[in-house]
């Protein structure tokens, strides 16, 4: 666990540059042939994480459900974001992952339910679960830096 959370949080507070690197307007860029932006991508791994560690595990998620719906798995950019949503975004990009490990460190994660991702197998436990987010940010990284290079 600590090494895939060690992946995860590595990947973020670099992925809080490109806040400082691109403008609003290209953070919200969606380039031709692509169907979602930086934005998006960055604000789909912290939904993912909610849903496939807290909800998965029968507890409430800790980020607003608006925020889980705006950005799950299904959804695109329908229209540009704005800066508060930009602002919530990068306000989620790291204290997230430390309540859950803070959670995960008091034991309160006793069950799982089983689920299948749509690249590999059946994911069965949160451990399981925590990989596959290493995994889900590494296919993410990969986006983002296509994106990056249409814009600006």
């Amino acid at each position: 666990m600590k090494h895939a959370i060690t992946i995860i949080r590595n990947f973020r507070s670099q992925a809080l540059q490109l806040f400082d690197t691109y403008s609003e307007e290209q953070l919200n860029q969606v380039p031709e042939g692509f169907n979602n932006n930086i934005l998006w991508n960055l604000g789909h791994l912290i939904a993912s994480d909610q849903q496939i560690w807290y909800m998965a595990s029968n507890h409430p998620l800790r980020i607003d459900k608006p925020f889980i719906d705006t950005f799950r798995r299904g959804t695109k950019p329908e229209q540009p974001y704005d800066a508060a949503t930009i602002q919530q975004v990068k306000n989620f990009m790291i204290q997230p992952i430390d309540d859950f490990v803070a959670d995960y460190n008091t034991g309160m994660f006793s069950e799982y339910n089983t689920w299948t991702p749509l690249v590999g197998g059946p994911v069965t436990s949160l451990d399981e679960a925590i990989a596959f987010s290493a995994f889900h940010h590494g296919l993410h990284a990969s986006a983002i830096n296509r994106i990056r290079k249409f814009i600006g």
